[in-house]
């Protein structure tokens, strides 16, 4: 079987879980950032990972995930929002129709650091949400952690086992 697990990842953040997933799936797989993917066609298995900007996928993100058709996909998310947050459904769900017309394996989630600069530019939104959002940056600090990297891990191995 033939994988890819690819990335977009601005901040490192998304970069670090797609290392951990790599290095679990070992030399079965290839490790590309996603702007180094010329095409999704000779993968069986595509792993691919993104940061969450804005409740959902990133525009650059989108126009590549237009090239995926009828791939089967382990999707893993970098987000700075705490997984009980009331809006968190949201983002999966704007993922998941994302990669409409895929068969999705599995949609990991993993909170990441919640940049300084990020945060400075929510603070000083207009939108009430994202004044909230930045004032949560402390609690993203140091994400992904040991246990969110072996979260990933762990997804890794039950995406491989489930094929």
């Amino acid at each position: 079987m033939k994988i890819l697990v690819t990335y977009y990842s601005r901040t490192g953040n998304t970069r670090k879980v797609a290392e951990a997933i790599s290095e679990t799936i070992g030399e079965d797989s290839e490790f590309k950032k996603i702007e180094d993917v010329t095409s999704f066609e000779n993968y069986d298995l595509i792993f691919i990972g993104f940061p969450v900007y804005q409740f959902g996928v990133p525009r650059d993100v989108k126009k590549i995930l237009n090239g995926l058709n009828r791939k089967k996909v382990a999707c893993f998310i970098t987000h700075a929002m705490p997984e009980n947050a009331p809006l968190f459904g949201k983002q999966i769900d704007n993922c998941k129709s994302a990669l409409a017309g895929n068969e999705v394996i599995e949609i990991f989630s993993c909170q990441g650091e919640l940049s300084e600069k990020t945060a400075m530019q929510m603070a000083n939104s207009e939108n009430e949400s994202m004044r909230t959002f930045a004032k949560m940056r402390k609690n993203t600090l140091n994400h992904p952690d040991k246990s969110d990297l072996d979260n990933s891990r762990q997804f890794a191995r039950f995406v491989i086992e489930s094929l």
